[in-house]
């Protein structure tokens, strides 16, 4: 278990409690990330705790970054997926379904905010194309510096947990 975590660009010191609790849970409170053991519970377990509470938090903070992307830019999106991928930061099928990988939460907000278009300008072009480019361009002017900020920090984001 590590002992701190940075999270969209801010840095969290973990902390476990065992308490005489029925059920377990995650908090965030400052700068600390506190785990509630239940009184049935050991330490080993607050791993798993602990990675279910940040997929849940990254769920929550891109599906709020993607809404509000949406009406900012007019995109449509069917529904999005939080998944642990090995080899890609997000996708767009068709059907406008997107899926991100939730250990985007240990990159820096405005590379998240660059992944989210990135998908978005897929539900309007499909493919890599000069028009897809324009699309992301449109909606993040500065969107080279964060893919090139991925290319370069995205292998250490799977090992920040």
């Amino acid at each position: 278990m590590p002992k701190q975590l940075h999270i969209l660009g801010k840095t969290y010191f973990i902390e476990i409690f065992p308490k005489r609790l029925l059920k377990s849970r995650v908090i965030i409170e400052k700068d600390k990330l506190i785990i509630f053991l239940a009184e049935n519970q050991n330490q080993s377990e607050a791993y798993v705790l602990l990675e279910n509470f940040l997929i849940e938090f990254a769920r929550s903070y891109i599906t709020k970054r993607t809404d509000l992307f949406c009406k900012q830019f007019c995109f449509e999106y069917n529904r999005i997926a939080i998944k642990e991928q090995r080899s890609r930061w997000g996708s767009c099928s068709s059907l406008k379904n997107l899926n991100f990988n939730w250990r985007l939460i240990f990159a820096l907000p405005l590379v998240v905010d660059y992944v989210i278009l990135h998908e978005l300008a897929h539900t309007k072009q499909m493919n890599h194309s000069k028009a897809f480019w324009d699309i992301v361009e449109e909606c993040m002017p500065n969107y080279l510096a964060c893919r090139n900020w991925l290319k370069i920090n995205g292998k250490s984001l799977f090992s920040a947990f």
